[in-house]
């Protein structure tokens, strides 16, 4: 059974049950690490990683990792560390609250370089034996996407505002820029005879601080303005062999660059001002120094050396403080320092003893639950101030409560419906809330949500009509109901504001008294296919909709409804464009599928529209449909609306939602003629899915276009 989190104003105590322990209070210190920054060095040789703890600079754990890791990021919020491992081409994900490894995911030839994004949702690794870019899914730690990239891929670097990552490219001279809404290369950076290899931003973007070896001044160092991607030679006076790593300081004042192979006088730490770009100083670090990581404070910088020891640098001096000893020839290429989760200690009281209890929720000093005693299913509630149990309701069917101040909600089954009902703690009266009868009851699947409650309005899943979201109001009397997509579960209020979910998304709406908003999803619609292997054949009545790629041919779909009664008179305050699954049932796909939304550049004939032609003798310029983009680009890509259904994923029986607002807004105030979309896929290669079309005789899973307006 799927739980239900829940967050309300009240977090004074949280709730844990400890089944067969006698009535007790216990204190626990959680199995997590202190807030104090650690430091993560990859030992290649040894196949560990060394974790660090910066405040006490002693090894405090080591992680068995794959062979020869190199490359370290962490993520935003201290989670997760992410680990190169060249020798076996792939990169282990390790949980810094229990320090072990917890997936593993294959990549491409010999992983180098990784960086994340800002918002820890992806991780971008450089396969240096295959000249690619591997992007990762935090979510579900896969590869979600590979990129072609120059030769030899060595360093990482994500923009910090998430749009861009840079890659060095040692064997073709060259920084690969790529977008991450699109992951494709926008911008090759060629370098001359440089070689680059670590790269850093400045924490607002603007510069991205490069070095290389070895390029015609020698080892070098370069800054990147990243608003017109140009770099500019440093002249930091002779700098000595090999650098390897780069860092900038949190507050962008200085970078450390650390250079110089073992068996050298040139094991050097170097210290610019990004002022000046001037050398400000150096500092003798170990031999053969190669990654480089800045504490988030900005107190400290480690520089890690391949004589198995890392020095620890006082900022404010530029001097080596302490050294630590690690294991055998530490790389840690990348961001390799991080601030993780806070222990904590937590008192943990025993509530119920009846062994029966399930599905808890609270609300101040009041628990609530429902207990199966006696073979019957009822709701009770205990008072932390009284240390008092009550029985609440007597059906015997009741289940999945939830509590807000002194009203407590739950789902009752008795009679053979089930409905929402409410019991007041100050009145002790009891009311029946919905009266449909279908309050989650009819649902055959094996998920239920508790129903929600804020103040005086109470929300709930109901399935009377689809699957949707209502709320009834007890100041009024008044129910509502909030959706109508017919696939809307797992409801939440706070105020006025009430959230769930739809699809693979979550939604709001706020609730306004003097709200005079018209939903309207009944919509006069005609589409037409577009198929590329039957270039002039007119697809006018098919029951189905394609779209993507498969055995080299394309499908592409035009679509329009009827919005000739709406005119820049009307207040569109949502346009959604809902499409009902239909092909491959069951199975996944070898890609994944990225659905875009485009406007036709010209209006078409649904009696003559194909691959080649918009109309009768009329041509499309370009086969397959002419469009325009959001940004009035003619066959631009970047679409009105996108959703991306993952090839993994077996997404059956149910609509799928594309924002189209702005593209509807375009049509009914009158700036552009309504076209209607054309429904592509961004490649449209081994990842071909159909959904129903306006002709499929059903009319709960034709495409639907719902409005929002006043």
């Amino acid at each position: 059974m799927k739980e239900k989190k829940r967050d309300e104003t009240q977090r004074g105590y949280a709730l844990i049950r400890i089944l067969g322990l006698p009535m007790l209070v216990l204190l626990m210190l959680a199995s997590v690490a202190g807030a104090n920054p650690y430091a993560y060095i990859t030992d290649s040789d040894d196949d560990k990683v060394s974790v660090i703890d910066t405040t006490t600079n002693t090894v405090t754990a080591t992680v068995d990792v794959g062979d020869r890791p190199l490359g370290v990021t962490v993520t935003p919020d201290g989670s997760n560390v992410y680990v190169t491992n060249y020798g076996s081409n792939t990169v282990s994900v390790i949980d810094t609250a229990t320090n072990t490894v917890t997936a593993t995911v294959d990549v491409g030839d010999h992983p180098l370089g990784v960086a994340v994004t800002p918002d820890g949702s992806n991780v971008y690794v450089a396969n240096y034996g295959d000249n690619t870019v591997s992007m990762i899914d935090t979510a579900t730690n896969t590869v979600a996407a590979t990129v072609d990239v120059g030769q030899s891929p060595w360093g990482v670097a994500v923009t910090p505002d998430g749009s861009n990552v840079y890659v060095t490219n040692i064997g073709s001279c060259s920084v690969s820029v790529i977008d991450t809404s699109m992951d494709t290369v926008v911008t090759t950076m060629e370098m001359g005879r440089s070689q680059p290899r670590g790269i850093a931003f400045t924490p607002d973007g603007s510069k991205a601080y490069m070095i290389s070896s070895p390029g015609t001044e020698g080892s070098d160092a370069y800054v990147i303005d990243t608003a017109t991607n140009t770099a500019t030679y440093l002249d930091l006076g002779g700098m000595g062999e090999g650098p390897f790593g780069v860092a900038v300081t949190p507050d962008g004042s200085k970078v450390y660059i650390t250079a110089g192979y073992t068996d050298t006088e040139s094991d050097t730490l170097y210290v610019i001002d990004t002022a000046t770009n001037n050398l400000i100083t150096t500092v003798d670090v170990g031999d053969g120094p190669r990654g480089v990581a800045v504490t988030p404070d900005g107190s400290k910088v480690y520089a890690v050396s391949y004589d198995n020891m890392v020095s620890v640098v006082d900022t404010a001096t530029n001097t080596v403080t302490t050294t630590v000893n690690v294991g055998n020839r530490p790389f840690a290429l990348g961001q390799f320092i991080c601030t993780i989760p806070a222990s904590f200690e937590i008192q943990i009281t025993r509530i119920t003893t009846s062994g029966s209890a399930s599905n808890p929720h609270i609300y101040g000093d009041r628990i609530v639950w429902e207990d199966n005693r006696d073979g019957k299913n009822n709701i009770y509630t205990y008072d932390l101030s009284t240390k008092q149990e009550t029985q609440i309701s007597t059906s015997g069917t009741a289940t999945y409560p939830a509590i807000y101040d002194n009203k407590i909600v739950w789902y009752d089954s008795r009679n053979g419906k089930c409905d929402v009902y409410m019991h007041d703690l100050s009145t002790k009266q009891e009311t029946q809330v919905s009266t449909s009868g279908t309050a989650y009851a009819s649902y055959p699947g094996p998920y239920v949500y508790t129903p929600a409650i804020s103040g005086n309005r109470i929300v709930w899943e109901d399935y009377r009509n689809g699957q949707n979201i209502y709320m009834y109001d007890l100041s009024n009397s008044k129910e509502t109901q909030i959706t109508t997509s017919g696939s809307a579960f797992s409801p939440d209020i706070y105020g006025d504001r009430i959230v769930w979910v739809d699809g693979n998304d979550i939604y709001m709406g706020t609730v306004s008294e003097e709200s005079k908003e018209t939903v309207v999803s009944e919509i006069e619609v005609s589409d037409n296919l577009l198929r590329e292997a039957s270039p002039n054949k007119v697809y006018k009545s098919l029951t189905y909709i394609d779209i993507g790629g498969e055995n080299s041919f394309r499908w592409r779909n035009v679509i329009r409804f009827n919005l000739s009664e709406y005119s820049s008179d009307t207040s569109i305050k949502n346009a959604a464009l809902s499409l009902y699954w239909y092909y491959p049932e069951g199975s996944s796909r070898p890609e994944d599928t990225v659905i875009e939304v485009y406007r036709p550049a010209s209006t078409w004939n649904p009696n003559y529209v194909s691959w080649n032609k918009r109309d009768k003798g009329i041509a499309w310029k370009n086969p397959g449909g002419d469009w325009y983009d959001k940004n009035g680009v003619l066959q631009g890509n970047s679409p009105y609306a996108t959703i991306t259904i993952k090839g993994s994923d077996i997404p059956n029986n149910r609509y799928y939602k594309l924002d189209v607002t702005d593209l509807v807004k375009e049509y009914t105030s009158g700036k552009y003629e309504n076209t209607g979309f054309l429904i592509k896929a961004r490649t449209e290669s081994n990842n071909y899915i159909a959904f129903y079309s306006s002709d499929c005789g059903n009319e709960s899973k034709e495409p639907k276009l719902q409005l929002v307006y006043s």
